[in-house]
């Protein structure tokens, strides 16, 4: 489509041959970074079209603006002081991005059994700088959210996590992911990923690996994500390209037994279990 050719055309311009990452690893030195107006553009670009979920029955809508009540990262999850971003508020439920003008994806357990298409709303441009926030309150644009039209599809089981839902309206000052396609995906590629790791504004992490595949579907790779990055995309770090949606990972957080407080997992290049991924090809019969 004319969008996604223009999309890309843009990204590549600003990319150049290739780019430059951070220099540290994955599962070793974080090497997460907030999306702000540091980024490189290429990134930004990305960012405008990956949203964050929030439920009806914790936002109020005034004053052009949407309104959720939140707590500072460290606080919400009883973190260690050394921990980062415990500053920041942690708001949003998960991670999305949009696959067409009106549809975007996500991981099928961000909307449980309890949650009904009209308990949804996304939200985009959560990113730094871009919202208020006094410390109890986080604000938003009310004309950056979208409202759940239809559910296209939800799936949650051991075999499939994703979901794709139907917006109240086109989402027209951005552009839709182009996904890649599953037999692209080697052990040992560069991926990087966009989301909200704990609910916080917009994160890169920025050096990630594929460890293996599993099946037809199920990607395994090692990247720094979390709680909240679930239905985070999973981007080729040389075609910008949406490999696959996040489902799962290792887990995040553990007692640090002298000071009663909760500090991140770390683990070397190939220790741990792993993030895992679903492929692009679910999401692409939405596509066309």
């Amino acid at each position: 489509m004319a969008w996604g050719l223009l999309f890309y055309s843009l990204v590549a311009a600003s990319a150049g041959a290739e780019l430059i990452w951070p220099a540290s690893t994955i599962y070793g030195q974080d090497d997460r970074r907030l999306v702000d107006s540091t980024v490189p553009r290429e990134i930004s670009m990305l960012a405008q079209s990956v949203g964050a979920l929030f439920l009806k029955r914790d936002v109020t809508f005034r004053e052009g603006q949407m309104w959720r009540e939140s707590e500072p990262l460290g606080r919400a999850y009883g973190l260690c002081r050394q921990e980062r971003f415990v500053a920041l508020p942690s708001s949003a439920e998960c991670t999305g991005f949009l696959i067409t003008p009106t549809r975007i994806a996500t991981a099928g357990h961000c909307i449980p059994a309890s949650v009904t298409c009209n308990d949804i709303i996304w939200a985009f441009d959560y990113t730094e700088g871009q919202y208020t926030w006094d410390g109890e309150r986080l604000g938003l644009p009310q004309s950056k959210t979208y409202r759940c039209k239809r559910i296209l599809a939800k799936h949650n089981n051991r075999h499939l996590d994703y979901a794709v839902i139907e917006l109240d309206r086109p989402v027209e000052d951005r552009w839709p992911l182009r996904l890649a396609n599953s037999a692209e995906i080697h052990p040992g590629e560069e991926i990087f990923a966009l989301g909200f790791p704990q609910g916080i504004p917009m994160v890169w992490s920025s050096m990630g690996q594929v460890r293996r595949r599993e099946g037809r579907l199920k990607v395994f790779a090692q990247i720094d994500l979390s709680e909240g990055n679930s239905g985070s995309p999973i981007f080729a770090s040389k075609s910008f390209d949406v490999l696959g949606v996040l489902i799962e990972g290792e887990e995040d957080l553990r007692r640090h037994r002298r000071n009663s407080c909760n500090q991140s997992v770390m683990c070397d290049e190939q220790g741990c279990r792993g993030e895992v991924f679903l492929t692009a090809d679910v999401l692409k019969p939405f596509v066309d």
